[in-house]
């Protein structure tokens, strides 16, 4: 009956759906201030340049 206390199953399942809740966290933040962060690596880019006399 030592397969009933084998755990890995479980614990890989786990995993499985910890992973899948942080992906699609991710994506919501990403969608919430995706315009935000582009605008500030678009004016990252813009200074470096500047800065650079690019």
């Amino acid at each position: 009956m030592g397969f009933l206390r084998d755990e890995r199953g479980a614990e890989f399942v786990e995993w499985v759906v910890v992973t899948l809740i942080m992906i699609v966290a991710t994506f919501a933040i990403l969608q919430a201030v995706g315009g935000e962060i582009s605008a500030f690596v678009e004016a990252a880019i813009t200074w470096v340049r500047n800065l650079l006399g690019l």
